[in-house]
């Protein structure tokens, strides 16, 4: 299936280094896409806590982190050249050897929402001026 999304990694840009930054976030599903408040959020700010809505959140937060690692796999099948590192409330996985079509284009083809992951590109000059 992602066999259609490889491209050769040595088809380049010419003037410009894409740097490809996906952030893949444990607590958020694009809730503040949609105008509302995420499980987490919402939890913290509660006056008294049952056991329930610690069971609600503990579901929520296993759904998001089985995400998280199912697009994680996603893209590391697509290309090997991640640099991957963790943080607090996220995953970060950054590349310049792919571009971020191909990027989007197969997690939305596996399935993935826009909402499952935020996704920043920023563009080098390699040399001088355009």
């Amino acid at each position: 299936m992602l066999q259609k999304f490889r491209r050769s990694s040595r088809r380049c840009n010419q003037t410009c280094v894409q740097n490809a930054q996906l952030y893949l976030t444990f607590h958020e599903a694009g809730e503040w896409r949609r105008g509302t408040r995420s499980p987490w959020v919402r939890f913290r700010r509660q006056k008294s806590v049952t056991p329930e809505d610690v069971r609600a959140l503990a579901a929520y937060t296993h759904a998001r982190m089985q995400r998280v690692a199912g697009m994680m796999a996603v893209l590391l099948a697509l290309h090997d050249d991640w640099a991957i590192s963790p943080h607090r409330d996220y995953v970060k996985m950054e590349t310049t050897t792919l571009e971020y079509n191909i990027i989007v284009d197969a997690l939305l083809a596996a399935g993935y929402t826009a909402d499952d992951f935020i996704l920043q590109t920023e563009y080098t000059r390699k040399w001088g001026m355009l």
